[in-house]
């Protein structure tokens, strides 16, 4: 899968795990039971390690949300381009699964993990002239 991300944007990314197949999930009668961090890093530096100050999730839903289990909607926010790290074009983005530090305690299992990887290709925006319409 490939995605094309605008620069200095936030973008939503919605995530849904597939809970039927979760094995050792015994903290909800479901067997889907937000016992899982997700964590989504791109590497906008390009330098092969996903380090935390490219970590793609300041804001996580749900913990006590309006959204059904299994479900995470993840913000991301996507820096400008043009200062020394960024550039545009593309880019390795990783979404990472692991058993929630809640559930390493409760259950004492975390050798569990999902890691997949996806290319995302970063544009500048379009520049807007005022040729027909300008408010000042």
């Amino acid at each position: 899968m490939a995605v094309t991300l605008f620069e200095h944007t936030v973008y939503m990314l919605r995530i849904q795990l597939d809970c039927s197949s979760q094995w050792r999930t015994v903290l909800t009668a479901t067997g889907c039971n937000l016992a899982q961090d997700v964590n989504v890093w791109i590497d906008l530096n390009d330098d092969g390690n996903f380090d935390q100050s490219e970590i793609g999730t300041p804001y996580r839903w749900p913990v006590t949300s309006y959204m059904a289990e299994g479900i995470y909607d993840i913000q991301i926010y996507v820096p400008a381009l043009g200062n020394r790290y960024i550039r545009n074009g593309p880019h390795r983005m990783r979404i990472v699964v692991i058993p929630s530090e809640y559930y390493r305690r409760a259950c004492r299992y975390h050798e569990y993990n999902q890691t997949r990887e996806y290319m995302v290709t970063v544009i500048p925006r379009m520049k807007y002239s005022c040729k027909y319409f300008c408010v000042y």
